[in-house]
C-alpha cells in the first residue's frame, strides 16, 4: 500500500496499517514489522527478527556480534545491503546468506 500511494494521506495510511495491536481482552501485545530492502522483519518481544532468519532449522549456527563492534562494521563493509536491515536498531536477528543467523546485541 506504501509503495503505491499517490499522496500524504494514503501514505499515512499505509503506515496505520503497517501495525497491529490485538484486543487488549486476547492478553496478545501489539506486532510490528517492517519490510527494509527486500526482507521482512517482526518486532518480537523488543527483537527485530529478520522472516528468512525464523524460518531456518533450528540447528542453523547463531553468530552474536556486539552493536558497533569491529565484527558489525566488518559485516557492513563486506554487504553494503545490510546497512538498510541494521538501521533497525540495535537488537537484531537476521540471515545474510541462510547459512547463518546473525544477532546484534549490546
Amino acid at each position: 500500500d506504501f509503495k503505491n500511494a499517490r499522496n500524504i494521506s494514503a501514505q499515512s495510511q499505509a503506515m496505520d496499517r503497517s501495525s497491529y495491536t490485538a484486543p487488549s481482552d486476547t492478553g496478545a501485545t501489539s506486532l510490528q514489522n517492517r519490510v527494509s530492502n527486500g526482507k521482512s522483519f517482526f518486532l518480537n518481544s523488543g527483537q527485530w527478527v529478520d522472516s528468512a532468519a525464523q524460518s531456518l532449522p533450528s540447528e542453523t549456527p547463531i553468530r552474536q556480534i556486539r552493536f558497533a563492534s569491529e565484527d558489525y562494521f566488518n559485516i557492513l563493509q563486506n554487504s553494503p545491503s545490510a546497512c538498510q536491515w541494521f538501521a533497525l536498531g540495535n537488537n537484531l536477528r537476521l540471515t545474510l546468506d541462510n547459512k547463518e543467523i546473525i544477532e546484534i546485541i549490546n
